[in-house]
């Protein structure tokens, strides 16, 4: 399960046990020894060697445990780093109850290096995509069209729009309410022509109560949007995109026509603008305007200076005028 750059950084355990190439062996030194890992030096005081011979006897004893986690965190081939780091975690959290309870005197789960996530993505669609798109649900799916525009125009999550009341929509205020998002906390969802046009329609199947969409899902059996959603797309011929793409869309849009990226964040409910910065590059007008300042700002002063010194040429030839006079 783990890569070759993973294997060199692996857990104590696993070191010790294979004795990889590209760790250095543990030694014990004047009360310094060296982890397995290949940039882990632990120090202790004066106490001299055996503090540091007990705390390796310790680990060695652990070594099963961090073995019985390693097995249990082998995933499906194509399990993602954070489908890893989400497991590790829960094991982790498990064993630091344990801990607290005083049923454990050990975490094996804090010997498992953690993989390193990359859940960047930037796929938004474009605009034939998007008449693509549209055609495709229009043909096969015209009751869930409404579902898209709400998508496209509010950039929820989809975990959001899908588990939306009516409660929570306020259509003469045109704001929708989530009581709690992703982050634990309440947040606004501003509802622009498309969205509110979108939200009226579905209004006439349930008058306004329960789920926004529970009229569309009625059956345990479907999978929801993705079911109609990845028959749409198939038809559009549209590949790599997914139902959350949508909300990059939204994102994009905003950063491409020109609203800052503050209003960006507070608009996709991110809770740190750093999320919110990967948008930034789709609008290098903003780059340009801000370095182009440099140039209009030195023409202002050139002609300020040309201004001066014309000022300045005039005065001295009306005096020279007025000396021969």
């Amino acid at each position: 399960m783990f890569s070759p750059s993973q294997k060199a950084r692996a857990s104590t355990a696993q070191s010790i046990e294979t004795g990889e190439p590209g760790c250095r062996p543990l030694t014990v030194q004047k009360g310094l020894f060296t982890l397995p890992r290949c940039d882990s030096v632990v120090a202790y005081p004066q106490e001299g060697d055996d503090h540091a011979l007990q705390y390796l006897h310790r680990r060695e004893q652990a070594l099963p445990q961090v073995r019985r986690v390693q097995d249990a965190l082998v995933l499906p081939a194509g399990s993602q780093p954070a489908t890893f780091n989400r497991y590790k975690a829960l094991i982790s959290m498990v064993y630091r109850q344990g801990i607290r309870n005083q049923k454990l005197k050990c975490n094996p789960a804090r010997d498992v290096e953690k993989r390193i996530e990359n859940n960047e993505r930037d796929r938004y669609l474009l605009d034939y995509e998007e008449v693509a798109l549209r055609s495709a649900v229009s043909d096969l799916f015209p009751e869930h069209m409404p579902e898209v525009d709400i998508a496209l125009h509010t950039g929820m999550r989809r975990s959001e729009q899908y588990g939306c009341e009516w409660s929570w929509v306020d259509l003469g205020q045109r704001v929708l309410t989530v009581p709690r998002s992703k982050h634990g906390e309440k947040r606004r969802v501003y509802l622009n022509d498309v969205a509110v046009a979108a939200f009226r329609v579905l209004w006439q199947f349930s008058q306004g109560k329960g789920k926004v969409f529970s009229h569309l899902y009625q059956s345990e059996e479907t999978t929801g949007a993705r079911e109609w959603f990845e028959q749409s797309l198939e038809m559009a011929r549209i590949t790599n995109f997914h139902w959350h793409d949508l909300r990059h869309t939204f994102a994009s849009r905003l950063v491409m026509a020109g609203v800052d990226i503050r209003t960006v964040q507070e608009l996709m409910g991110h809770k740190t603008i750093t999320v919110t910065m990967r948008y930034a590059h789709l609008a290098p007008q903003h780059q340009l305007a801000a370095v182009q300042r440099l140039c209009d700002t030195r023409s202002v002063q050139e002609g300020s200076t040309d201004t001066r010194t014309s000022t300045s040429g005039k005065s001295e030839h009306e005096r020279a005028i007025g000396m021969v006079q």
